[in-house]
């Protein structure tokens, strides 16, 4: 089984990523939604990863002193297709004999819904 990204998107930013602009390209920071599912097959999951540049970081580092760094991708400036690109390379090597494999390699660089899940008995 492998894994492919469906569809991106921000809860922080009420357009479609393609069309939005930073008004800083070089010093931002957003949080991403992917959903990611088995190839071939409608269904997905959630997961998400924070996207931002070195200067943001070095911005929040200044002000807070301090920073947590999981599920981060790093880039120079805002570029959607980079993202788009660099995601989906990386969901598509993640493969298993089930979802669940194949879910929690994708959840190594982006935070999955069901991390951690564990069913009530």
């Amino acid at each position: 089984m492998r894994a492919q990204l469906k569809e991106i998107y921000s809860i922080q930013i009420p357009e479609k990523l393609i069309n939005f602009w930073p008004a800083e390209p070089t010093d931002f920071g957003i949080l991403l939604r992917l959903m990611i599912g088995p190839e071939g097959v409608e269904h997905s999951d959630s997961f998400e990863i924070f996207v931002c540049t070195p200067t943001w970081i070095k911005n929040r580092i200044y002000e807070d002193k301090y920073m947590w760094g999981q599920h981060l991708l790093i880039v120079q400036e805002y570029d959607y297709e980079l993202f788009r690109q660099t995601l989906s390379k990386n969901v598509s090597l993640c493969t298993g004999k089930d979802w669940h494999e194949v879910a929690r390699k994708i959840s190594r660089f982006a935070a999955w819904e069901f991390e951690d899940y564990q069913p009530l008995r």
